[in-house]
């Protein structure tokens, strides 16, 4: 008959198991050890939030190496926009990878008509209709399979009568014309929102509102229960 202790382990490694407890107690431990484990984000969604922070991070540092580039050297803006590039790329791969994941582990588990992943549909669904960036994300991860999107970096221009402080702002712009006539996977909806928006626009606000839209319907069914047997 195996049995089971409840104790402390200390450090350096030492343990001190002083209470005895049954095979029940044991099961019921184990049973409330795997719910909080459950609570727990999934690795593909902490995967989308670690891409996308470091998205933001890459445009704030190209942006800043770019401004001070007219005071201590010329930066080299091709390597900057690939740093960029790679960046958006990986933030696009981690975020369908968190989508494709999770409605297979829900339909490997509940059934493909299940109500699990027809909630799990609806909040994608939703997503897409209420946040412009979502959807945008969506059809971009797919342009990528055609072109890279970054087509220009726009520097603003110093008033030389302006603060010696002062430095110039960078905008990473993409290009709608280019972006229509090299992708014919936009959709209608998708292709209406990029005709209707400026010939050059910045990336990072939709990036943003992406997150947004993900984080506030996908959260539901981005912890470890959607994906633990």
């Amino acid at each position: 008959m195996p049995e089971y202790w409840l104790g402390t382990v200390g450090n350096p490694i030492s343990f001190d198991m002083t209470v005895p407890i049954t095979a029940t107690d044991h099961e019921s431990i184990q049973n409330v050890l795997r719910a909080i484990h459950r609570l727990k984000p999934n690795f593909n969604f902490m995967l989308v939030e670690q891409n996308f922070l470091d998205l933001q991070s890459t445009h704030k540092f190209v942006a800043t190496i770019i401004s001070l580039g007219k005071t201590f050297v010329r930066p080299d803006r091709t390597r900057l926009a690939e740093t960029v590039m790679r960046s958006t790329v990986n933030w696009l791969t981690a975020f369908r990878l968190y989508l494709d994941h999770v409605e297979t582990e829900l339909k490997r588990r509940f059934g493909n008509g299940s109500s699990q992943v027809v909630a799990f549909q609806e909040a994608t669904h939703s997503a897409f209709d209420k946040f412009l960036g979502y959807r945008f994300g969506c059809k971009l991860r797919n342009y990528l399979h055609c072109a890279h999107p970054l087509s220009r970096i726009k520097i603003s221009q110093t008033d030389g009568l302006s603060s010696p402080k002062a430095v110039q702002s960078v905008a990473l712009l993409l290009d709608r014309d280019e972006l229509l006539s090299t992708f014919d996977g936009w959709g209608t909806i998708v292709g209406a929102d990029l005709r209707g928006m400026p010939e050059t626009f910045p990336l990072m606000p939709l990036a943003s509102e992406q997150w947004r839209g993900c984080a506030l319907f996908m959260r539901p069914f981005s912890t470890s229960k959607s994906t633990m047997p």
